[in-house]
Parts: structure tokens; sequence; C-alpha cells
């Protein structure tokens, strides 16, 4: 969160007191989900949710794992589709299932981003991990509409 490490000890501590089941998945995993975006992501999307994410104002997910193939992401089959270009470079719509996905679905933040792991569609696509592509969705899409990720009980 940008925070000095003694302070974030204390907010973690603070949402430990909030959220009993999983007090780190808003700091670490929103940490995590800044360090892929930073390493990995396009300027543009660096430019819309890095300095949230870093603030603390979003909050950062790994949706990885999916029902049948548990932590084993070679065997995901969430796919993504190109479907054009937008305002933060190339679009996607992907279709699939994760699980074990903490801190997802909160109101502690306006927004939240995953980091998602999914298998790019299409004939060339090399099978196992080198077929996988990380994606990062929002639950609120930059002009604050909402994004049709739904959380299925």
């Amino acid at each position: 969160l940008g925070l000095p490490f003694s302070v974030q000890c204390a907010a973690q501590f603070l949402f430990g007191g909030a959220f009993p089941s999983n007090p780190l998945g808003f700091t670490v995993l929103t940490r995590c989900a800044a360090d892929l975006l930073e390493a990995h992501g396009s300027e543009s999307l660096k430019g819309e949710y890095l300095s949230d994410m870093r603030a603390g104002k979003v909050v950062g997910t790994m949706a990885l794992s999916e029902p049948h193939a548990g932590s084993s992401l070679g065997n995901i089959r969430t796919t993504a589709v190109r479907a054009g270009d937008g305002p933060l470079g190339q679009e996607y719509r992907l279709k699939g299932d994760k699980m074990w996905t903490s801190a997802a679905f909160h109101d502690v933040t306006p927004n939240t981003a995953h980091m998602l792991l999914a298998r790019i569609a299409g004939p060339d696509t090399p099978p196992g991990a080198r077929g996988i592509s990380l994606f990062l969705v929002p639950h609120l899409l930059p002009d604050g509409s909402p994004n049709d990720v739904e959380a299925l009980p």
C-alpha cells in the first residue's frame, strides 16, 4: 500500500479485526497485484490503476484457481477472446470460473482490480502454461460503469 512497514502492519491488524477470516488478503494481495501490474502492465493500465492500488483506494486480488484444476494453473479453462481496442488498449471477453479469490467482493473500497489468468482462445494457442496470459479485470471500468464480473454462491 505504499506505507512504511510499521504502518502497514498496523493496518493489517485493523483489517484482521474487520475480516478475521483473511486479515492479510487486502494488503498482501493488493501489493502483489500492484507489483505485477507495475512489472508487466501497459503504461495506460498503470496510469489508470497503479497509483490507486498503491494508495489503498483499489484492492487487488489474484483470480487464479479454478474448480476443476485447483492449483494446477496449466490446466485452467478460462478463455480470453480478443474483443477489439478500448481506451486502455486491447480488450478481451473472458469466460470461465475462478475460486478461492480472497478479497474479491467487498465494500472496503469502491473498486477491485482482479489479476486473472486466462487462456488466449485460438487455434495457434500453445498448450499448457505458454498459452496463458494475465489480465487486469476491474469491478468498475474507467468510465465508472460496472464490469459484468459476478460472484456465484
